[in-house]
């Protein structure tokens, strides 16, 4: 699970948004974050973007290798893959509509 906040350093000329990722990790349906399995990402605006533009753009060239695979097991681990990559780039998008 990610969990992503977006820390303001108050718009302030030369001082940039950071945009904190926490990452811990899911035991089948229950999900806890113990702090030896947390993980933290601290990302600049600017960063942030970029991350969300490289994730469009893999994300399009999954869809063209979903839509080319004939193996259905391979076919489902592609599409969780998708579902977990959109729900990062959707909270990407959130962030970054909050900072600007």
């Amino acid at each position: 699970m990610v969990d992503m906040s977006s820390r303001s350093d108050n718009r302030q000329p030369g001082r940039q948004q950071r945009i904190e990722l926490r990452v811990w990790y899911a035991t089948s349906t229950e999900v806890t974050a113990p702090p030896d399995l947390s993980r933290r990402l601290w990302l600049s605006y600017e960063e942030s973007t970029l991350l969300n533009r490289a994730l469009g753009t893999y994300l399009g060239d999954l869809r063209m290798e979903i839509a080319g695979t004939d193996n259905a097991i391979m076919r489902r681990e592609l599409k969780d893959e998708e579902r977990l990559l959109r729900s990062i780039r959707s909270r990407l998008d959130d962030i970054e509509a909050l900072a600007s």
